[in-house]
Protein backbone atom coordinates (compact mmCIF):
# COMPACT_ATOMS: atom_id res chain seq x y z
CA UNK A 1 0.00 0.00 0.00
CA UNK A 2 1.55 3.49 -1.15
CA UNK A 3 1.67 5.90 1.66
CA UNK A 4 2.24 9.99 1.01
CA UNK A 5 4.99 9.97 3.78
CA UNK A 6 7.89 12.26 3.60
CA UNK A 7 10.33 10.01 4.81
CA UNK A 8 12.08 7.25 3.33
CA UNK A 9 10.79 3.85 3.69
CA UNK A 10 14.11 2.66 4.97
CA UNK A 11 14.29 5.42 7.91
CA UNK A 12 10.74 4.26 8.66
CA UNK A 13 11.59 0.77 9.11
CA UNK A 14 14.61 1.49 11.28
CA UNK A 15 12.68 3.82 13.85
CA UNK A 16 9.52 0.57 13.69
CA UNK A 17 12.88 -1.69 14.55
CA UNK A 18 13.99 0.92 17.34
CA UNK A 19 10.83 1.08 19.10
CA UNK A 20 9.60 -2.89 19.27
CA UNK A 21 6.42 -3.10 21.17
CA UNK A 22 7.58 0.18 22.72
CA UNK A 23 3.20 0.56 22.87
CA UNK A 24 3.16 4.08 24.43
CA UNK A 25 5.59 6.00 22.34
CA UNK A 26 4.42 4.00 18.98
CA UNK A 27 0.78 5.35 20.17
CA UNK A 28 1.57 8.53 20.98
CA UNK A 29 2.83 9.33 17.26
CA UNK A 30 -0.09 9.77 15.07
CA UNK A 31 1.64 9.27 12.80
CA UNK A 32 2.43 5.86 13.22
CA UNK A 33 -1.13 4.97 14.01
CA UNK A 34 -2.71 6.65 10.79
CA UNK A 35 -0.07 4.77 8.46
CA UNK A 36 3.19 3.40 9.82
CA UNK A 37 1.57 0.16 11.13
CA UNK A 38 2.37 -2.62 9.32
CA UNK A 39 1.15 -6.18 9.99
CA UNK A 40 3.76 -7.34 12.43
CA UNK A 41 2.98 -4.76 15.22
CA UNK A 42 -1.08 -4.81 14.67
CA UNK A 43 -1.01 -6.53 17.91
CA UNK A 44 -0.57 -3.38 19.75
CA UNK A 45 -4.06 -2.07 19.22
CA UNK A 46 -5.46 -5.45 20.03
CA UNK A 47 -6.77 -3.65 23.10
CA UNK A 48 -8.10 -0.25 23.34
CA UNK A 49 -9.73 2.55 25.35
CA UNK A 50 -12.08 5.29 23.64
CA UNK A 51 -12.88 7.82 26.42
CA UNK A 52 -15.57 11.00 26.47
CA UNK A 53 -15.64 11.65 30.13
CA UNK A 54 -14.46 14.74 31.85
CA UNK A 55 -14.79 14.53 35.92
CA UNK A 56 -12.67 15.68 38.19
CA UNK A 57 -11.66 12.49 39.77
CA UNK A 58 -10.38 10.96 36.89
CA UNK A 59 -7.56 12.54 34.44
CA UNK A 60 -9.30 10.41 31.16
CA UNK A 61 -8.15 11.58 27.94
CA UNK A 62 -10.76 12.29 25.15
CA UNK A 63 -10.26 9.76 21.86
CA UNK A 64 -13.52 9.66 20.45
CA UNK A 65 -12.50 11.85 17.87
CA UNK A 66 -8.96 10.48 16.94
CA UNK A 67 -10.60 7.46 16.85
CA UNK A 68 -13.15 7.95 14.50
CA UNK A 69 -10.47 10.13 12.12
CA UNK A 70 -7.87 7.26 12.27
CA UNK A 71 -10.84 4.59 11.43
CA UNK A 72 -12.13 6.91 8.68
CA UNK A 73 -8.63 6.95 7.04
CA UNK A 74 -8.32 5.42 3.79
CA UNK A 75 -5.26 3.64 5.01
CA UNK A 76 -6.11 2.56 7.95
CA UNK A 77 -5.30 -1.12 8.97
CA UNK A 78 -5.94 -1.17 12.71
CA UNK A 79 -9.33 -2.28 12.59
CA UNK A 80 -8.83 -6.23 11.78
CA UNK A 81 -6.47 -6.47 15.20
CA UNK A 82 -8.72 -4.84 17.58
CA UNK A 83 -10.30 -7.77 19.78
CA UNK A 84 -10.75 -5.98 23.16
CA UNK A 85 -12.29 -2.55 23.68
CA UNK A 86 -13.31 -0.35 26.49
CA UNK A 87 -16.22 2.54 26.13
CA UNK A 88 -16.09 4.83 28.57
CA UNK A 89 -18.71 7.27 27.11
CA UNK A 90 -21.06 9.65 29.04
CA UNK A 91 -24.00 9.78 27.03
CA UNK A 92 -25.39 12.56 29.31
CA UNK A 93 -23.17 15.05 27.46
CA UNK A 94 -26.20 15.72 25.64
CA UNK A 95 -27.53 14.24 22.14
CA UNK A 96 -24.46 14.64 20.05
CA UNK A 97 -23.22 11.89 22.60
CA UNK A 98 -25.53 9.31 22.27
CA UNK A 99 -25.37 9.59 18.33
CA UNK A 100 -21.05 9.76 18.74
CA UNK A 101 -21.75 6.44 20.96
CA UNK A 102 -23.65 4.88 17.79
CA UNK A 103 -21.28 6.16 15.19
CA UNK A 104 -18.09 3.88 17.63
CA UNK A 105 -20.56 1.12 17.62
CA UNK A 106 -20.91 1.00 13.79
CA UNK A 107 -16.65 1.55 13.28
CA UNK A 108 -16.33 -1.27 15.78
CA UNK A 109 -18.66 -3.57 14.03
CA UNK A 110 -15.82 -3.53 11.50
CA UNK A 111 -13.70 -5.17 13.78
CA UNK A 112 -13.02 -8.80 15.80
CA UNK A 113 -13.84 -7.39 19.17
CA UNK A 114 -13.95 -10.66 21.03
CA UNK A 115 -14.22 -8.41 24.48
CA UNK A 116 -15.96 -5.43 25.56
CA UNK A 117 -15.65 -3.58 28.85
CA UNK A 118 -18.77 -0.81 28.71
CA UNK A 119 -19.23 1.92 31.61
CA UNK A 120 -22.93 3.46 31.74
CA UNK A 121 -22.75 6.78 33.27
CA UNK A 122 -26.48 7.51 32.81
CA UNK A 123 -28.26 9.21 35.65
CA UNK A 124 -31.52 10.09 34.49
CA UNK A 125 -34.53 8.92 36.52
CA UNK A 126 -35.31 6.85 32.88
CA UNK A 127 -32.30 4.58 32.38
CA UNK A 128 -30.98 3.95 28.86
CA UNK A 129 -31.53 0.99 26.15
CA UNK A 130 -28.63 -0.75 25.57
CA UNK A 131 -30.09 -4.20 23.57
CA UNK A 132 -29.26 -2.18 19.94
CA UNK A 133 -25.48 -3.16 20.60
CA UNK A 134 -25.68 -6.62 20.52
CA UNK A 135 -26.22 -7.08 16.77
CA UNK A 136 -23.00 -5.25 16.22
CA UNK A 137 -21.29 -7.36 17.85
CA UNK A 138 -21.66 -11.61 17.07
CA UNK A 139 -18.13 -12.36 17.86
CA UNK A 140 -18.05 -11.23 21.59
CA UNK A 141 -16.72 -13.71 24.27
CA UNK A 142 -16.37 -11.48 27.12
CA UNK A 143 -18.80 -8.54 28.42
CA UNK A 144 -18.04 -6.29 31.40
CA UNK A 145 -21.02 -3.89 32.59
CA UNK A 146 -20.07 -1.07 34.37
CA UNK A 147 -23.33 0.94 35.98
CA UNK A 148 -21.74 4.21 37.91
CA UNK A 149 -25.68 5.47 38.66
CA UNK A 150 -28.53 3.61 37.36
CA UNK A 151 -28.67 0.43 35.84
CA UNK A 152 -29.97 -0.23 31.79
CA UNK A 153 -33.48 -0.84 31.63
CA UNK A 154 -32.72 -3.94 29.58
CA UNK A 155 -29.03 -5.30 30.35
CA UNK A 156 -30.46 -8.34 30.98
CA UNK A 157 -31.92 -8.59 27.33
CA UNK A 158 -28.69 -7.43 25.82
CA UNK A 159 -26.89 -10.02 27.68
CA UNK A 160 -28.83 -12.86 26.79
CA UNK A 161 -28.17 -11.47 23.27
CA UNK A 162 -24.44 -12.61 22.55
CA UNK A 163 -24.56 -15.91 21.30
CA UNK A 164 -21.28 -17.18 22.69
CA UNK A 165 -20.47 -15.08 25.59
CA UNK A 166 -17.97 -17.14 28.07
CA UNK A 167 -17.66 -14.50 30.66
CA UNK A 168 -20.17 -12.15 31.59
CA UNK A 169 -19.55 -9.39 34.57
CA UNK A 170 -22.28 -7.25 35.20
CA UNK A 171 -21.75 -4.21 38.84
CA UNK A 172 -23.43 -2.03 39.73
CA UNK A 173 -21.54 1.36 41.38
CA UNK A 174 -23.97 3.72 43.70
CA UNK A 175 -23.57 5.13 46.96
CA UNK A 176 -26.34 3.23 47.77
CA UNK A 177 -26.02 -0.07 46.56
CA UNK A 178 -29.14 -1.76 47.76
CA UNK A 179 -31.61 1.44 47.54
CA UNK A 180 -30.09 3.74 44.81
CA UNK A 181 -29.55 0.67 42.15
CA UNK A 182 -32.64 0.34 39.94
CA UNK A 183 -34.91 -2.45 39.85
CA UNK A 184 -35.09 -3.23 35.87
CA UNK A 185 -38.56 -1.87 35.00
CA UNK A 186 -39.32 -4.73 32.84
CA UNK A 187 -39.27 -8.64 34.23
CA UNK A 188 -36.63 -10.39 33.25
CA UNK A 189 -36.53 -11.40 29.69
CA UNK A 190 -36.68 -15.35 28.73
CA UNK A 191 -33.37 -16.91 28.36
CA UNK A 192 -33.27 -18.22 24.30
CA UNK A 193 -32.22 -22.05 24.59
CA UNK A 194 -28.16 -22.26 24.68
CA UNK A 195 -27.55 -18.81 24.92
CA UNK A 196 -25.16 -19.43 28.36
CA UNK A 197 -24.00 -22.97 26.08
CA UNK A 198 -20.26 -21.26 26.50
CA UNK A 199 -20.38 -19.37 29.60
CA UNK A 200 -17.87 -20.29 32.10
CA UNK A 201 -17.07 -17.14 34.11
CA UNK A 202 -19.72 -14.79 36.41
CA UNK A 203 -18.94 -12.11 37.98
CA UNK A 204 -21.66 -9.73 39.98
CA UNK A 205 -21.80 -6.50 41.77
CA UNK A 206 -25.96 -6.26 42.60
CA UNK A 207 -27.72 -5.88 45.11
CA UNK A 208 -30.68 -7.99 43.25
CA UNK A 209 -28.14 -11.04 43.02
CA UNK A 210 -30.64 -13.11 44.32
CA UNK A 211 -33.55 -12.89 41.83
CA UNK A 212 -30.39 -12.19 39.03
CA UNK A 213 -29.07 -15.65 39.99
CA UNK A 214 -32.49 -17.29 40.26
CA UNK A 215 -33.54 -16.14 36.26
CA UNK A 216 -30.54 -17.59 35.40
CA UNK A 217 -30.72 -20.80 36.73
CA UNK A 218 -34.30 -20.50 34.66
CA UNK A 219 -32.18 -22.60 31.58
CA UNK A 220 -29.78 -24.94 31.57
CA UNK A 221 -26.56 -23.41 32.06
CA UNK A 222 -22.84 -24.52 31.21
CA UNK A 223 -21.10 -25.48 34.33
CA UNK A 224 -18.91 -22.65 35.78
CA UNK A 225 -15.85 -22.72 36.55
CA UNK A 226 -15.09 -19.39 37.71
CA UNK A 227 -17.93 -17.42 40.44
CA UNK A 228 -17.14 -13.60 41.48
CA UNK A 229 -19.97 -12.37 43.80
CA UNK A 230 -20.29 -9.12 45.82
CA UNK A 231 -23.59 -9.17 47.78
CA UNK A 232 -25.21 -6.82 49.69
CA UNK A 233 -27.09 -7.33 53.09
CA UNK A 234 -29.00 -4.54 54.75
CA UNK A 235 -28.51 -5.97 58.45
CA UNK A 236 -24.81 -7.36 60.27
CA UNK A 237 -26.02 -11.07 60.35
CA UNK A 238 -24.62 -12.48 57.90
CA UNK A 239 -24.96 -12.99 53.95
CA UNK A 240 -27.93 -12.35 52.86
CA UNK A 241 -30.50 -13.97 50.83
CA UNK A 242 -28.29 -17.35 49.92
CA UNK A 243 -31.02 -19.85 48.41
CA UNK A 244 -30.27 -19.18 45.14
CA UNK A 245 -27.13 -18.45 45.56
CA UNK A 246 -26.40 -21.94 47.52
CA UNK A 247 -28.72 -23.91 44.28
CA UNK A 248 -26.12 -22.09 42.01
CA UNK A 249 -23.39 -23.65 44.22
CA UNK A 250 -24.88 -26.97 44.45
CA UNK A 251 -25.67 -27.42 40.53
CA UNK A 252 -21.94 -26.43 40.17
CA UNK A 253 -20.48 -28.78 42.67
CA UNK A 254 -17.98 -30.83 40.38
CA UNK A 255 -16.82 -27.98 38.66
CA UNK A 256 -16.45 -24.93 40.31
CA UNK A 257 -12.33 -24.08 40.52
CA UNK A 258 -12.31 -20.08 41.26
CA UNK A 259 -14.83 -18.55 44.31
CA UNK A 260 -14.97 -15.27 45.23
CA UNK A 261 -17.49 -14.08 47.96
CA UNK A 262 -17.33 -10.38 49.85
CA UNK A 263 -20.43 -8.80 51.60
CA UNK A 264 -21.69 -5.36 52.34
CA UNK A 265 -23.56 -4.14 54.83
CA UNK A 266 -25.44 -1.05 55.03
CA UNK A 267 -24.70 -0.63 58.55
CA UNK A 268 -21.20 -1.32 58.67
CA UNK A 269 -20.69 2.89 57.95
CA UNK A 270 -21.17 5.13 60.64
CA UNK A 271 -24.81 5.80 60.14
CA UNK A 272 -27.36 5.74 62.88
CA UNK A 273 -28.07 2.02 63.91
CA UNK A 274 -31.89 0.94 64.80
CA UNK A 275 -30.72 -1.77 67.82
CA UNK A 276 -33.45 -3.49 67.89
CA UNK A 277 -34.36 -4.14 64.26
CA UNK A 278 -30.99 -5.25 64.17
CA UNK A 279 -31.13 -7.57 66.99
CA UNK A 280 -34.93 -8.92 66.08
CA UNK A 281 -33.55 -9.60 62.27
CA UNK A 282 -33.56 -13.22 61.88
CA UNK A 283 -30.33 -14.63 59.09
CA UNK A 284 -30.86 -15.52 56.07
CA UNK A 285 -29.17 -18.68 56.38
CA UNK A 286 -25.48 -19.64 55.30
CA UNK A 287 -23.55 -19.86 52.51
CA UNK A 288 -23.03 -23.75 51.96
CA UNK A 289 -19.47 -24.53 50.19
CA UNK A 290 -19.41 -28.25 51.54
CA UNK A 291 -20.33 -29.03 47.93
CA UNK A 292 -17.68 -27.44 45.88
CA UNK A 293 -15.66 -30.76 45.79
CA UNK A 294 -13.52 -29.10 42.82
CA UNK A 295 -12.72 -26.17 44.44
CA UNK A 296 -9.38 -24.93 43.69
CA UNK A 297 -9.57 -20.99 45.19
CA UNK A 298 -11.65 -19.60 47.64
CA UNK A 299 -11.67 -15.39 48.43
CA UNK A 300 -13.99 -14.64 51.10
CA UNK A 301 -14.51 -11.18 52.51
CA UNK A 302 -16.11 -12.48 55.46
CA UNK A 303 -18.79 -12.43 58.15
CA UNK A 304 -18.66 -15.98 59.42
CA UNK A 305 -16.42 -18.81 58.81
CA UNK A 306 -17.64 -21.32 56.09
CA UNK A 307 -16.91 -25.00 55.27
CA UNK A 308 -14.48 -25.40 52.54
CA UNK A 309 -13.33 -28.25 50.88
CA UNK A 310 -10.08 -28.78 49.85
CA UNK A 311 -7.99 -26.09 48.15
CA UNK A 312 -4.80 -24.70 47.07
CA UNK A 313 -4.94 -21.24 47.45
CA UNK A 314 -7.03 -19.32 50.54
CA UNK A 315 -7.34 -15.39 50.75
CA UNK A 316 -9.44 -14.23 53.95
CA UNK A 317 -10.59 -10.41 54.61
CA UNK A 318 -11.44 -9.71 58.26
CA UNK A 319 -14.13 -6.40 57.91
CA UNK A 320 -14.13 -4.08 60.68
CA UNK A 321 -17.41 -3.78 62.39
CA UNK A 322 -16.99 -0.86 64.90
CA UNK A 323 -19.97 -1.56 67.48
CA UNK A 324 -17.96 -4.69 69.33
CA UNK A 325 -18.58 -2.58 72.40
CA UNK A 326 -22.49 -1.90 72.10
CA UNK A 327 -23.80 -4.66 69.27
CA UNK A 328 -21.56 -7.56 70.20
CA UNK A 329 -21.23 -9.93 67.18
CA UNK A 330 -19.74 -13.07 66.07
CA UNK A 331 -17.58 -11.23 63.79
CA UNK A 332 -15.61 -9.81 65.99
CA UNK A 333 -11.95 -11.43 65.89
CA UNK A 334 -11.46 -11.84 69.65
CA UNK A 335 -14.59 -14.12 68.96
CA UNK A 336 -13.98 -15.36 65.01
CA UNK A 337 -10.18 -15.76 65.61
CA UNK A 338 -9.87 -19.12 67.62
CA UNK A 339 -12.93 -20.24 65.50
CA UNK A 340 -11.04 -20.25 62.24
CA UNK A 341 -8.56 -21.71 63.61
CA UNK A 342 -9.90 -24.59 64.77
CA UNK A 343 -11.13 -24.82 60.89
CA UNK A 344 -7.67 -24.47 59.12
CA UNK A 345 -6.53 -27.28 61.05
CA UNK A 346 -8.59 -29.52 58.88
CA UNK A 347 -7.48 -32.05 56.55
CA UNK A 348 -9.15 -29.71 53.38
CA UNK A 349 -6.25 -27.09 54.19
CA UNK A 350 -3.15 -28.91 54.09
CA UNK A 351 -2.02 -28.53 50.56
CA UNK A 352 -2.40 -24.73 50.98
CA UNK A 353 0.58 -23.21 48.79
CA UNK A 354 -1.15 -19.71 49.11
CA UNK A 355 -2.88 -18.44 52.66
CA UNK A 356 -3.46 -15.13 52.72
CA UNK A 357 -5.02 -12.69 55.09
CA UNK A 358 -5.75 -9.78 55.53
CA UNK A 359 -6.92 -7.60 58.77
CA UNK A 360 -7.92 -4.18 59.83
CA UNK A 361 -5.69 -1.51 60.80
CA UNK A 362 -6.98 -1.48 64.34
CA UNK A 363 -4.85 -4.76 64.53
CA UNK A 364 -1.68 -2.92 64.34
CA UNK A 365 2.06 -4.39 63.76
CA UNK A 366 1.68 -6.16 66.72
CA UNK A 367 -1.52 -7.89 66.48
CA UNK A 368 -0.77 -8.57 63.07
CA UNK A 369 2.36 -11.14 63.56
CA UNK A 370 0.73 -12.22 66.37
CA UNK A 371 -1.93 -13.42 64.51
CA UNK A 372 0.58 -16.33 62.68
CA UNK A 373 0.31 -18.23 66.23
CA UNK A 374 -3.43 -19.04 65.36
CA UNK A 375 -1.95 -21.18 62.56
CA UNK A 376 0.49 -23.18 63.58
CA UNK A 377 0.48 -25.07 60.38
CA UNK A 378 2.17 -22.03 58.53
CA UNK A 379 3.15 -19.36 60.85
CA UNK A 380 7.21 -19.99 60.32
CA UNK A 381 6.49 -20.72 56.33
CA UNK A 382 5.81 -18.10 53.31
CA UNK A 383 2.83 -19.85 52.57
CA UNK A 384 0.86 -17.57 55.42
CA UNK A 385 1.14 -13.86 54.64
CA UNK A 386 -0.69 -11.25 56.61
CA UNK A 387 -1.54 -7.98 55.75
CA UNK A 388 -4.20 -5.15 56.18
CA UNK A 389 -7.27 -4.74 54.28
CA UNK A 390 -7.72 -1.17 53.10
CA UNK A 391 -11.13 -1.97 51.45
CA UNK A 392 -12.41 -5.20 49.41
CA UNK A 393 -10.58 -6.38 46.84
CA UNK A 394 -12.14 -5.09 43.45
CA UNK A 395 -13.66 -7.18 41.36
CA UNK A 396 -12.07 -7.53 37.59
CA UNK A 397 -12.93 -4.62 35.26
CA UNK A 398 -14.39 -3.19 37.68
CA UNK A 399 -15.14 1.02 38.15
CA UNK A 400 -13.02 1.00 40.91
CA UNK A 401 -9.56 -0.33 38.92
CA UNK A 402 -10.78 2.86 36.60
CA UNK A 403 -7.19 3.79 36.61
CA UNK A 404 -6.46 1.33 34.47
CA UNK A 405 -8.91 2.68 31.47
CA UNK A 406 -5.46 4.50 30.10
CA UNK A 407 -5.86 6.37 26.68
CA UNK A 408 -4.86 4.20 23.74
CA UNK A 409 -5.25 6.72 21.04
CA UNK A 410 -3.69 9.74 21.58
Amino acid sequence: MAFSVDLAQELIDHILDFLHDDRGSLLSSSLVARQWVPAPRYHIFERITINRYFTAGHHFRETTQNFLSICASPHCTILPSVQSVILNINTELGPASVGLLEDIVHVLARAPVKKMLFVDHNSMVQPVSLSWIAPFFPGLQEFVYNALYRVAEDIFVLVTSFPILRILSVYSRTPDPSSAEIVPTRLYPAIPHAVFAHLHTLRMKLSTHDSVLSWLQSTELRPLETLDLHLFNPYHNGWGPVAALNSLLHANGEHLRHLTLRVSNEDSSDETIDDLVRQLRVADGEVDLSGLTNLRSLRLHVHSAASTPPLEALEVDFARWIYYGILPCTCDPQILLPEFSAVMGHDQFAGLTAFDIRVPDIFGDSGRNALREFFPRWKDTQVLRVGYVESASPQVDSWETAEDFDARFN
